[in-house]
């Protein structure tokens, strides 16, 4: 379950340690800088203009989100710096899938940042003396949106459903459905599925252009169209078939 943040606060997975908790009660981190918060790198190309001034410019997309986030520990004790520092060591082990990166700005709803860790890294000096230790953490996130209110709506049959995306990116929805043949039609989709023998139910990721059974079974080939998401705004979702469309508004 997605922790409930205050201001300033970041946890990496449901139950990993709060950085920035409150300083009344140890063990705690206390942040001195997260980087990351920026649009990420963008992936650009440019080729040379033959015979002209200039060059042809490709700028359409970004590379992943790098999160570097620095700090202090402080152990419980003295001698308790070292049972924290395993702890923390525990949170961002590495792993074969993203894993939910947790934030709370002022004035903004709590954000996801979906990542892998690339470790946390310390060093045993004299800070041990005082029970306490400079942490820097890195964290990658190969999607590089930020994701606020998930949204689960159903689609009756045939009928146009308004639905809305109060991010500033496009945000790619999955369908859930009993596996009857299927035409779902957005603003900038449109996906033909035809009836699927397997275990019910059935998951269209509009992202991954991929379909999967309950039983792990992917239908992928049994689709066509075109592919894509739902834009920031409001769009209209129609499904042929009874099912239920679940998003969340994204943001970079």
């Amino acid at each position: 379950m997605a922790p409930t943040l205050g201001d300033l606060q970041y946890q990496f997975k449901d139950t990993g340690t709060v950085l920035n908790g409150p300083s009344t009660a140890l063990p705690f981190v206390d942040l001195s800088g997260v980087t990351g918060h920026d649009l990420p790198d963008i992936n650009d190309q440019e080729d040379d203009m033959d015979g002209a001034h200039g060059s042809f410019v490709t700028a359409t997309y970004t590379k992943r989100r790098l999160w570097v986030i620095s700090g202090t520990a402080y152990g419980e004790t003295v001698n308790g710096i070292d049972a924290f520092m395993e702890t923390l060591r525990a949170n961002f082990l590495p792993s074969a899938s993203a894993q939910p990166f947790y934030f709370k700005l002022p004035g903004i709803a709590q954000r996801i940042s979906y990542c892998k860790s690339l470790g946390i890294k310390y060093d045993y000096n004299q800070m041990r003396r005082l029970g306490a230790s400079d942490i820097q953490i890195q964290l990658s996130a190969p999607d590089p949106r930020l994701y606020g209110q998930s949204h689960a709506v159903f689609l009756p049959a045939g009928v146009g459903e308004i639905v809305g995306n109060a991010g500033s990116v496009d945000t790619y929805p999955t369908f859930v459905w009993n596996g009857a043949a299927l035409t779902i039609v957005g603003n900038e989709f449109y996906i033909s599925v035809a009836a699927l023998a397997g275990s019910a139910p059935y998951t269209l990721d509009l992202g991954l252009r991929r379909i999967i059974d309950a039983a792990g079974v992917d239908w992928s080939g049994s689709m066509a169209g075109a592919f894509g998401g739902l834009p920031p705004g409001l769009s209209t979702v129609t499904a042929s078939t009874a099912g239920t469309l679940n998003y969340a508004d994204a943001w970079l």
